[in-house]
């Protein structure tokens, strides 16, 4: 699946498709879009949000896109509460949308992702045998 064209224009002119424009609404906006491609827009992209972050592993990736937008916050949503710190947060999530997608769409890029938050995960002194989606690597 390659980036949607029509999401290109919304990522552009945001204010043309849902008003008004902030965080919350494009998030419900960008979840609607993937329901309706079943799922495929996002695949891997809370994963490429975890290592971005380095941390976060249980959060889900409205959340962490709202930690890099505001990464000094010790509370980013209520960053949210100020209208200026709106565009800003919605901007950021397109724009880490686009840098997603783009990373996706190499040859082999969403097994790369994947590889990667492993190797974060295996990284993570907590991420063990008794860990709830713990899955041991297969000896050679």
């Amino acid at each position: 699946m390659t980036f949607p064209r029509d999401f290109e224009y919304v990522f552009q002119k945001p204010g043309m498709f849902f008003s008004p424009v902030e965080f919350d609404i494009a998030v419900a906006f960008i979840q609607g879009f993937d329901l309706a491609n079943c799922g495929g827009v996002l695949v891997g992209f809370r994963e490429w949000l975890v290592i971005r972050n380095g941390c976060g592993n249980n959060l889900a990736w409205p959340e962490l896109a709202l930690r890099l937008a505001f990464p000094d916050a010790e509370s980013p949503r209520q960053q949210l509460v100020q209208s200026s710190n709106q565009k800003r947060a919605v901007e950021l999530l397109f724009r880490l949308l686009g840098e997603f997608w783009r990373e996706r769409e190499t040859p082999q890029g969403l097994r790369r992702i994947y590889l990667s938050y492993e190797g974060w995960l295996q990284s993570q002194d907590w991420y063990n045998s008794s860990s709830s989606d713990y899955i041991a690597a297969k000896s050679s």
